[in-house]
């Protein structure tokens, strides 16, 4: 994120990548911020976080030191979001290896599907770095993708082109960023 206000979690949290572009709402001794999960920490025991300067400055009142710190944190159900959903299809994609990463949609994700020449959907496999992939290929596009969120919300993206290492920014939103933020305990 723009602001740098990211961690890393350890494997429970991080759970496969299921937890990457999530938001936390973290609780230090000085302060409380808003942080998104972008990585594992593959050392990290359950519980524990290893926040960016920035996040860890963040929740302990501008202060780096002492360098770990109790925290407490919970996560966030449709935080605001920076902007509509982005794809980004991994380098080295073709139409037979195909890789997406889906950037903005604020919840953990629960699936990504492709459309089908028969107008069903196919699942696309997560990966442990983030990308939904399609072993034998999605074909030459552009694509139709289906993106689900961990609260059944849906975004349909139409038009994804097959572009490795390219962001393709759509205009569709994961949801309605007007609409109540709702804090979740984990």
């Amino acid at each position: 994120p723009a602001d740098n206000l990211y961690t890393a979690a350890g494997p429970s949290e991080w759970a496969g990548s299921g937890g990457c572009g999530g938001v936390l709402e973290v609780t230090g001794p000085k302060g409380t911020a808003r942080i998104m999960v972008t990585d594992q920490c593959p050392e990290c025991e359950p519980g524990h976080l290893d926040l960016s300067q920035e996040s860890f400055a963040a929740v302990n009142g501008g202060s780096l030191a002492p360098g770990i710190i109790e925290i407490s944190y919970r996560a966030v159900r449709n935080p605001p979001l920076p902007g509509p959903l982005t794809i980004r299809i991994k380098e080295g994609s073709s139409r037979y290896w195909t890789a997406f990463l889906v950037i903005n949609h604020g919840n953990p994700l629960a699936s990504v599907e492709v459309a089908t020449e028969d107008g069903g959907w196919r699942p696309l496999e997560r990966t442990a770095y983030n990308y939904w992939l399609a072993q034998d290929g999605t074909g030459p596009g552009p694509y139709t993708l289906q993106v689900t969120d961990i609260y059944d919300q849906v975004a349909v993206l139409d038009d994804v082109r097959l572009a490795p290492e390219e962001l393709q920014e759509t205009a569709v939103w994961m949801y309605d960023t007007a609409g109540p933020e709702t804090p979740r305990t984990r």
